[in-house]
């Protein structure tokens, strides 16, 4: 209070110098702080939100004071400020307040106080003995009772990352009982978990409460004997590192001699040692390189023994292989080579001495002695290989490659002039050195031409070891043709002549022309005659690209018409007009007296002669009927023919110049009964003339006719 700040400490305020709180009640905060019963629990509030009237935990080493005091700042100096001390903690701050009803000045009242002078007990905590992975030995030592009887001690311990402060009840928090009351005591503890921090608090309880030791702590031994990292100064392990794994595989060149590993252990305590197969251990700092571990060619077991804090061991074992030496072969390429040479292989090995061996590729082969020879041109690989040792690799095989080229050779080629004939047309080809195969083309074809013409010719050596090529022109020339054309010989006018004829070679068909006469060539080399005459006839035959055209063949041959010949007279030796044809008529005068009958002859005949009777014709003969002062009849060999040859349908037999005359017998009778007359007693005749016309024409040639006349006078 500003009134009594004068003077020095503790600046104190007589009572009710302040004024009520809202609860009518004086000097709740200020002067001392004021013990409570309640124990002290510094989260308790967090675990008893929302309760009425919280009591506090139910156990605990500190009582609860409130409202602060002459030392304390305003903002402490209030109810809700609360803090913990010890029951037996004397200060001048710290007290506690009595109460007194608001009573009449008048009325006196006398009170008497009795107060408790025991204490909480005293205690203290032992360091833990015999820590094991799993157990622990605890314990502490009750000096004092405070003057009440001990109820109870003991141990209360916890997880230090659960609770950093057991107290009875508190979270993860073991209670352990031990018998007895004052004095030193221990106590085992078991099922600990391995490499965990613990807290402990040494407790004694009596009737004035329960006194904790401050909190002291102890670590169980670990049983981690894990690496949290292996790697190596040289190569790889295989698999990829893991806690969990401990064996592994690794592979280093022949160049490294030795080995180091930089093991981590997972657990600070644990120690690590590392050897070589079945040598000594050497003790290994944790993520430092060992010492260098030597290794042999092949496979090298190391070994790396991690001991934890509790004395169990794990080995992580690497097997390492280091790897062979590597030898080399050195071989000289023999450069390029003609195909009848030889090449003997030289070559330098490697360090493990053995053989070498050589293989080669391509057109060549590998002798005695290892001599090469060929068999072709083309690349030639050489392969030289030499097998390992104990301390060597094979050696990388050496190769070489080289060109082999043919040898050269000539060709002379021969029966380079030939004639078509149809059949293919090769040429020769000899070659020096003699006997070699040579591959001829002829137009860039392998196959020998047929047809007339000229061709390129290419010779080209066909050998594993030689080579050569010619060229130059091979020269079909067109074969002659000829053409098979017989003369047709002498044709009768109405002849129709199939021209043919026979051609060799080209196959081409003969073409016929007329050159000059009465004759027209028409569709199918048909020839027809238009008249008598001498008829030329060329065939020829085109030539194409193998064959000449062939020479013409002209044939002349005649033409000859019917002829129909008709001669009359009174007998055979008589007769008027033989071999007079045309138009001029032969005329056979008869006379008839006192109306007689009078007879003529006409001879009917067919001049033409051709071979094969080609000639021989039927005349169709035809002559004048009798009239009413004359009758006529015609007879021939075979008897009356007058009917027919007054018609016009009389024919005669087939007959040509070789026949003989047919003969046609012409009686002429004149009617008496009209030719004459009665003068008295004499009988007169009557003078009258009476003409037959006899024609015969050709059926073959209508226009071939004859014709002989007999002429009647009667008187």
């Amino acid at each position: 209070h500003p009134s009594y700040t004068t003077g020095g400490q503790p600046y104190t305020s007589p009572v009710g110098s302040f004024g009520a709180n809202g609860y009518g009640l004086y000097d709740m905060a200020g002067n001392v702080s004021e013990w409570s019963w309640d124990w002290y629990g510094s989260s308790y509030y967090t675990t008893s939100n929302g309760t009425t009237d919280p009591r506090g935990p139910e156990w605990g080493a500190n009582r609860v004071f409130r409202g602060g005091s002459w030392i304390s700042s305003a903002v402490n100096a209030r109810c809700a400020s609360r803090g913990g001390s010890t029951p037996g903690d004397t200060i001048d701050s710290l007290g506690f307040r009595p109460v007194r009803s608001s009573v009449d000045s008048s009325i006196s009242q006398t009170a008497s106080l009795t107060f408790d002078t025991r204490d909480a007990p005293t205690v203290t905590a032992s360091p833990a003995t015999a820590i094991t992975a799993i157990s622990a030995t605890l314990g502490g030592n009750v000096t004092a009772d405070g003057g009440a009887s001990i109820t109870e001690r003991g141990v209360v311990y916890s997880a230090t990352a659960t609770n950093g402060n057991p107290l009875i009840g508190g979270t993860g928090v073991t209670k352990a009982i031990a018998s007895g009351t004052t004095g030193v005591f221990t106590a085992p503890f078991t099922g600990l978990t391995q490499g965990t921090s613990y807290s402990y608090k040494v407790y004694a309880t009596n009737s004035q409460g329960t006194t904790y030791t401050s909190v002291v702590t102890f670590t169980t031994l670990s049983t981690n004997a894990d690496l949290s990292a292996l790697t190596l100064r040289s190569g790889a392990l295989i698999p990829i590192f893991a806690s969990g794994t401990t064996a592994y595989a690794a592979s280093v060149s022949n160049a490294a001699t030795s080995i180091a590993v930089t093991p981590t252990s997972a657990q600070a305590n644990a120690t690590i040692e590392a050897r070589l197969s079945t040598g000594t251990y050497a003790a290994v700092t944790s993520g430092s390189l060992s010492a260098s571990l030597p290794l042999n060619v092949g496979t090298n077991i190391v070994e790396v023994r991690v001991t934890a804090q509790a004395g169990n061991t794990q080995t992580y074992t690497v097997a390492v292989t280091r790897d062979k030496a590597a030898q080399n072969i050195t071989i000289a390429n023999p450069g390029a080579k003609l195909a009848d040479a030889t090449v003997n292989l030289l070559a330098i090995g490697g360090g493990s001495g053995n053989p070498l061996a050589f293989t080669v590729e391509g057109p060549a082969t590998l002798g005695v002695g290892n001599v090469i020879s060929f068999t072709g041109a083309g690349l030639v690989t050489v392969r030289a290989n030499q097998a390992g040792s104990g301390l060597y690799h094979p050696a990388s095989e050496a190769v070489q490659t080289f060109t082999v080229s043919k040898s050269t050779a000539t060709v002379t080629l021969g029966n380079l002039s030939q004639t078509y004939d149809g059949t293919s047309k090769a040429v020769s080809a000899t070659t020096n050195p003699s006997g070699k195969s040579v591959i001829l083309t002829y137009d860039g074809s392998l196959t020998p031409p047929t047809g007339a013409g000229s061709y390129a010719v290419v010779g080209a050596i066909n050998d594993p070891i030689y080579q050569g090529s010619v060229s130059s022109t091979l020269v079909i020339a067109k074969a002659e043709q000829t053409i098979t054309f017989a003369n047709p010989g002498a044709q009768l006018v109405n002849a129709r002549v199939n021209l043919s004829a026979t051609a060799s070679g080209s196959g081409q068909a003969p073409g016929f022309v007329v050159e000059s006469g009465p004759a027209v060539l028409g569709e199918g080399n048909i020839l027809r005659f238009t008249g008598a005459g001498e008829v030329r006839v060329r065939a020829s035959q085109a030539g194409n690209s193998d064959f000449n055209s062939a020479a013409d063949v002209t044939h002349t041959f005649d033409v000859v018409l019917p002829q129909p010949d008709v001669a009359v007279g009174l007998d055979l030796d008589s007769l008027v007009g033989p071999r007079s044809y045309g138009n001029s008529e032969q005329k056979l005068r008869l006379v008839s007296r006192f109306a007689r009958p009078v007879i003529g002859f006409a001879a009917l005949a067919n001049r033409t002669i051709l071979s094969d009777r080609r000639a021989a014709d039927r005349l169709a003969v035809r002559a004048n009927p009798g009239n009413r002062f004359f009758s006529i009849t015609y007879s021939d060999v075979d008897g009356n023919a007058t009917a027919g040859i007054v018609s016009g349908f009389y024919r005669t037999p087939a007959i040509d110049g070789t026949d003989a005359i047919r003969w046609l017998t012409t009686r002429i009778s004149p009617s008496k009964a009209l030719l004459s007359e009665k003068k008295g007693k004499r009988t007169v005749y009557l003078r009258k003339t009476f003409t037959t016309r006899v024609r015969a024409s050709s059926t073959l040639y209508p226009p071939a006719s004859d014709a002989g006349v007999i002429e009647v006078l009667h008187q």
